[in-house]
């Protein structure tokens, strides 16, 4: 009987082929896959015959009686070393590989997954187990393998009461003693932790750490096991956030003091005080000594005036009626923390003196320089020198100068170039302002300048008075003349433009000069005698004929 397909059957029937292969093969690949099988309880407990890690590679090891010893471990298929648990699979049987569970350190019997290769590590499951050194002993302790205690205490199994099933506590090992059920024959090796992380500040071990103060239980420890039932005794590193020691952070100086003036000048000061917590107002302290001394702590209170809430802060003023002498005064503060030190103080000293008479003096020189001269537009420029000298024997305080320009500079619209600082040109007028006013010591000289470029149609004379103005004292003023006057091209006649010409012309007049000397008067001169008989005797025959 034949078989009819329709076209539906087909694909069904070739689905179900497909289905049945894919089956086929993937129980093939079960049947010869390595099967792993994770730890019981009683295995991962450490106990007798259960699989174990050693004490060397950070596990508990076995009960008292029992040696963790190697069995075959295919490392080669799947599993790895002691390493970081980096797997991507959450499964803690296989983010390790095969034969290898994922830990947390130190070694704490808890299997967890793979999501922190910081303090996870993979440990073996079947490459040790637990053999007894006596193989017909019984294990006698062990049983408080998951108790964690910290160190000086340790892990103990006893009872006070026979009747009663050993209980796990922690408890000081203080020696063995036959009445004290929880009693031991010795500490566990000591051990030392790692350091605090970043950022913190070590308080110290499980032993010794400090008692509050910020200090806790960091995750860094170490674990040591006991002698006699091989439980594991923890020691913790103690640690606590690290903090900066506050300081004050800065002052400076913005107008300062110093130096030497004279009775009756008034002298102004300022400074800022500035911290990164801000500065404490309240805290500002003034004081003003006689003498030089590095530090005013005890002298007169001045008071300032302070502008600003938090910082920075502004502290100025001026000081006035001081008496001839040495002063020094001292600025300091605390932030807002209450931190002082050098870098929130400052200090300066200055001197009063008599005043002594100056004798200010002012002289003013102008010198032409031209540019293009000989050419059909040269420029004259002039060059002003301003000299105030102080003859006298005291300190001569200038106020102002002013220095008044010819009026032909307005008309002409000519602006004053490289003035001296701090003068400044405006309408027809240079001005030196100085405040505070400018000290010239005696014996010393300041010099002021500028230039002006005239044009060759503004050329003729300059006439410029400059007026010096002393803090006390009359004015005085010095005046400059000079005059712009640069040559010009002379037009060009032609027959002389050249030197050949110049030349040859002065030849021509050389010879025509000769000649002309040289020439016999009989040439230009009729003999007078000649000429006389000449006319007589046209004369009478003028007559005769008449």
């Amino acid at each position: 009987m034949a078989l009819r397909l329709t076209k539906t059957t087909k694909v069904v029937f070739a689905l179900t082929i497909v289905l049945l292969s894919g089956a086929l093969g993937y129980l093939i690949w079960r049947v010869n896959q390595k099967e792993t099988v994770a730890p019981q309880e009683s295995q991962a407990g450490g106990g007798a015959g259960a699989c174990c890690v050693p004490v060397s590679e950070g596990g508990p090891g076995c009960v008292a009686g029992f040696t963790c010893q190697p069995i075959s471990c295919n490392a080669d298929e799947g599993g790895i070393p002691a390493s970081d648990c980096t797997g991507e699979d959450s499964d803690p049987d296989y983010c390790c590989g095969a034969g290898y569970r994922c830990r947390i350190l130190p070694y704490d019997g808890v299997t967890v997954t793979c999501v922190n290769p910081t303090t996870h590590t993979c440990h073996v499951i079947s490459g040790y187990t637990c053999v007894a050194d006596e193989p017909d002993e019984p294990p006698v302790e062990g049983d408080c393998q998951d108790t964690i205690c910290e160190w000086p205490q340790v892990v103990m199994s006893g009872t006070n009461d026979p009747e009663s099933e050993p209980v796990c506590r922690c408890e000081s090992c203080t020696g063995v003693d036959p009445a004290d059920p929880w009693s031991c024959s010795g500490n566990p090796p000591s051990c030392t932790p790692g350091g605090c992380p970043s950022g913190y500040t070590d308080c110290g071990d499980s032993t010794n750490h400090e008692s509050g103060g910020g200090c806790a239980k960091s995750s860094v420890s170490c674990v040591a096991h006991h002698p006699d039932c091989n439980n594991p005794t923890y020691v913790f590193r103690y640690c606590k956030p690290a903090t900066e020691t506050n300081v004050c952070d800065s002052g400076a100086w913005v107008t300062r003091p110093t130096g030497t003036y004279t009775v009756g000048t008034a002298i102004p000061y300022s400074l800022t005080a500035q911290d990164s917590n801000g500065i404490d107002k309240a805290s500002i302290t003034s004081k003003l000594c006689t003498g030089s001394v590095a530090l005013c702590t005890s002298g007169q209170s001045i008071t300032p005036t302070t502008t600003g809430t938090t910082s920075p802060i502004t502290i100025s003023g001026t000081l006035t009626n001081l008496a001839v002498g040495t002063y020094t005064i001292t600025f300091s503060w605390a932030d807002s923390l209450g931190a002082v030190g050098s870098n929130c103080t400052l200090t300066t000293t200055f001197t009063l003196v008599e005043e002594e008479s100056p004798g200010l003096n002012i002289v003013k020189s102008a010198v032409e320089s031209c540019i293009d001269e000989g050419t059909d537009n040269p420029k004259s420029e002039l060059i002003y020198t301003i000299t105030v000298t102080n003859t006298g024997s005291g300190i001569g305080n200038v106020s102002q100068i002013e220095d008044v320009l010819d009026s032909k500079i307005l008309s002409a619209s000519i602006v004053p170039t490289d003035i001296t600082s701090p003068g400044q040109y405006s309408n027809g007028k240079i001005l030196w302002s100085f405040s505070p006013a400018l000290s010239i010591p005696a014996g010393s000289s300041q010099v002021y300048s500028y230039k002006l470029l005239i044009e060759k149609a503004n050329f003729g004379d300059y006439n410029n008075t400059v007026t010096l103005t002393p803090v006390t004292g009359d004015t005085i003023q010095a005046t400059a003349e000079i005059t712009a006057d640069c040559l010009i091209e002379i037009p060009a006649t032609g027959l002389f433009d050249t030197t050949l010409g110049r030349i040859a012309t002065g030849i021509l007049l050389l010879i025509l000069g000769v000649l002309v000397y040289n020439v016999p008067n009989s040439m230009f001169v009729v003999d007078r005698e000649k000429k006389r008989e000449m006319y007589m005797a046209g004369f009478e025959k003028k007559v005769a004929n008449r």
